[in-house]
């Protein structure tokens, strides 16, 4: 039986309406009254001032904001109005507007919509109200990058971690791991013979013209079209995905295109050539470190590595560091923070980040149907999310990281999906680590499981949905030879 669906509408105040222009429908009651019914509804119907020449009121604003801050969807009646930045804001993303003559037709629009395509226009409401209009703050930041939008100015750089360098001695060059050598069926690419290079800082901001950045911002199925705190680059949060337990980084979305040559060196994403830094995050565990570094020998794309140093006491003197052919930059932290791990450090000069844990190698690939995330300890991801991670995403999931000294993996997790609402991407990687004289793990542990159900349960609270998303697709390379159980011939399909 379906259940039919209500509506209230009320004609009378029941206590003194605010002061509203003479054809504009006056607010009624006190704001948390309001926010309280709100909380209730799916869908708010503000209806616009009466005159066509107003084209913005105080009060339909006031409901339009009210209604994005608790989740419903605004319903506009009447198209002459102007949403607030209409000109860089997607608001057909999460708000509806039909013209009045059309308001018989609103009870069937309402109802055509499908369930998914109502989460998503709540959660893109709640997100530009959280990012543009909430505080003082983002009200004043989204002026100001309204303003340098339209005239042509790029914004200011990022905001990076400045990384206090822990002198340290290198030795002779590493040699091969035995562990390593045999790779299988597995190529991990050509061993690069030129040195190092940084990733294009600032590619095409002086030269984007209105039009340009309209377009992108209207191709580009991402919210983070108008970030007031992020760099001008309206198109990078849509194609950086998230990718675990692989062996390669490559942003979706089309390379520099042309044939022959210019194809093939285009494969790799926006840019012909691309490298990635290994940040890798250790505590007190000097040898388990050092023979992780020496497996990075000869390693493709390598830029460099940076060991994110998480114990207040420095490395022996003595300590005889590998040379792996690229540089290693040892990083001294302020406090031991497992969030250390995602600091936008000043010494990251790619895009492509991959996070391993310095015991990485004792992880086993676990070949399920499913999954909604991956381990940071075997990750790559852009940049750009580190900057997110740890200057953006609220202070409390941070802060229970350190409490729990657990958890920031799921909290990369989060906020990766919220941002795209994308799944992760699991690509190739080799059926099992060994690593046969690493310590016990904190995995081990039975509260470190319960922990994370914990964890989850909060950032759940903290976002106001689940953000993760599930999928079963998996990213091989065209020549892996897959080694298939016969119990896992179910999970896969053939199109």
């Amino acid at each position: 039986m379906e259940i039919p669906p209500q509506v209230l509408v009320e004609f009378t105040c029941k206590s003194q309406p605010r002061a509203s222009l003479p054809t504009e429908w006056a607010l009624c009651g006190e704001r948390e009254d309001r926010l309280e019914l709100l909380k209730l509804s799916t869908f708010a119907l503000i209806i616009t001032p009466g005159d066509p020449r107003l084209l913005v009121s105080s009060g339909c604003a006031t409901r339009l904001f009210e209604a994005l801050e608790v989740g419903a969807v605004p319903v506009v009646l009447g198209e002459h109005v102007q949403l607030p930045y209409q000109d860089v804001l997607q608001w057909s993303e999460a708000a509806l507007v039909v013209p009045k003559p059309r308001v018989t037709e609103v009870h069937f629009l309402l109802r055509s919509l499908s369930d998914s395509d109502l989460l998503a226009m709540r959660r893109q409401g709640r997100f530009l109200w959280e990012t543009y209009f909430s505080t003082t703050d983002s009200i004043f930041s989204t002026v100001l990058a309204v303003i340098r939008t339209r005239i042509q100015i790029p914004a200011a750089p990022i905001r990076e971690e400045a990384a206090a360098e822990i002198p340290h001695r290198s030795g002779k060059a590493a040699g091969t791991d035995p562990n390593m050598a045999d790779t299988g069926d597995l190529d991990l690419g050509p061993v690069e013979t030129e040195p190092p290079y940084a990733s294009p800082k600032y590619l095409r901001n002086f030269t984007l013209t209105v039009t340009d950045l309209y377009r992108s911002w209207n191709s580009a199925p991402g919210p983070f079209h108008l970030f007031p705190h992020t760099p001008f680059d309206p198109v990078l949060p849509s194609e950086a995905k998230f990718l675990g337990s692989g062996t390669g980084f490559r942003p979706i979305g089309g390379g520099a295109g042309g044939s022959g040559k210019e194809f093939q060196a285009a494969l790799g994403g926006n840019v012909p050539r691309e490298q990635f830094t290994v940040v890798m995050l250790t505590y007190e565990r000097e040898e388990v470190l050092m023979n992780s570094l020496e497996r990075l020998n000869g390693l493709p794309y390598l830029n460099k590595v940076v060991v994110v140093w998480n114990s207040p006491k420095l490395p022996s003197e003595d300590l005889v560091w590998p040379d792996i052919g690229v540089p290693i930059m040892v990083v001294r932290t302020e406090k031991n923070s497992l969030n250390n791990r995602f600091l936008p450090w000043n010494e990251i000069e790619t895009e492509a980040i991959l996070s391993i844990d310095d015991d990485a190698w004792l992880y086993n690939s676990n070949y399920s149907c499913e999954l909604s995330m991956v381990l940071t300890g075997a990750a790559f991801f852009h940049k750009y999310y580190a900057y997110l991670y740890s200057y953006v995403m609220p202070q409390a999931i941070r802060d229970m990281v350190d409490e729990y000294i657990n958890c920031e993996d799921i909290a990369m997790n989060f906020l990766v999906s919220h941002i795209t609402r994308k799944p992760p991407i699991k690509v190739t990687s080799r059926w099992t680590f060994r690593c046969p004289g690493c310590p016990q793990a904190l995995s081990h542990d039975d509260s470190h499981f319960h922990e994370r159900h914990k964890c989850i349960n909060f950032f759940v609270k903290v976002y106001g949905y689940m953000p993760l998303l599930y999928t079963q697709f998996r990213v091989d390379s065209v020549l892996f030879k897959t080694r298939l159980p016969h119990d896992k011939t179910k999970c896969f399909k053939f199109i």
